[in-house]
């Protein structure tokens, strides 16, 4: 399967997933845990991808992954996903759906 990727260095502070909010636009810079990344990757989310957080509930977080589809993350797990916010989200926003 063929994921888009920036075209542009994306650079900048890494921070929690845990910590997002609705409309931020990241890369996934790291899984910290090997069984956090086997489940990640069997939702579609692996470390390079750009995504846009959708929604945050108390427990968990909705992202838009760079295929168009909505997946759910318990926030507890999303605390061992760093994630980097680029300074000029537009070019991340670009390689969305």
């Amino acid at each position: 399967m063929h994921r888009k990727r920036s075209p542009q260095r994306i650079t900048g502070p890494t921070r929690s997933l845990e910590s997002t909010r609705q409309g931020d636009v990241m890369r996934i810079s790291t899984i910290l845990l090997d069984p956090l990344r086997t489940l990640c990757s069997e939702i579609g989310l692996h470390e390079g991808d750009v995504i846009a957080c959708r929604g945050v509930t108390p427990t968990l977080v909705l992202l838009e992954t760079t295929t168009g589809h909505t997946v759910a993350l318990l926030r507890e797990r999303a605390r061992f996903v760093r994630v980097i916010t680029d300074s000029n989200a537009e070019a991340l926003r670009a390689t969305l759906v």
